[in-house]
């Protein structure tokens, strides 16, 4: 997961999956477990990467899609903010975007609208 989202770490955990959390910005996860810096590190292990649309606006996307179209691996783009842009890139990189309007479940209570595209 490029760009951490607790909430999603623990539905991949939930589901049995084991997560690889990298962030530029963070040391450590909700409940303690520790977060890369590298994104390169997560990339060359990750068989599936997650990374959130913040990777639009920190210049690190371009890279990710780069690295997952040379290990055939598939990417999904978490975005709230950059949806719309995103969009532009299913099928031409990402294979899956879920979009989510707001109010953000990750800030919010209450039911949150999500959008889901496909390849």
């Amino acid at each position: 997961m490029i760009g951490v989202v607790n909430p999603l770490i623990k539905v991949i955990s939930d589901m049995g999956g084991i997560c690889l959390p990298c962030d530029l910005h963070l040391d450590k996860t909700q409940w303690g477990e520790p977060v890369e810096r590298n994104m390169e590190v997560v990339l060359d292990q990750a068989d599936n990467v997650i990374c959130t649309a913040m990777t639009l606006g920190n210049g690190t996307f371009d890279r990710v899609v780069e690295r997952v179209k040379e290990r055939k691996i598939p990417l999904t783009v978490y975005a709230q903010t950059g949806g719309a842009l995103a969009a532009r890139f299913v099928g031409k990189g990402i294979c899956a975007l879920v979009a989510e309007t707001f109010p953000f479940s990750q800030f919010s209570p209450y039911e949150t609208t999500v959008y889901c595209y496909e390849k």
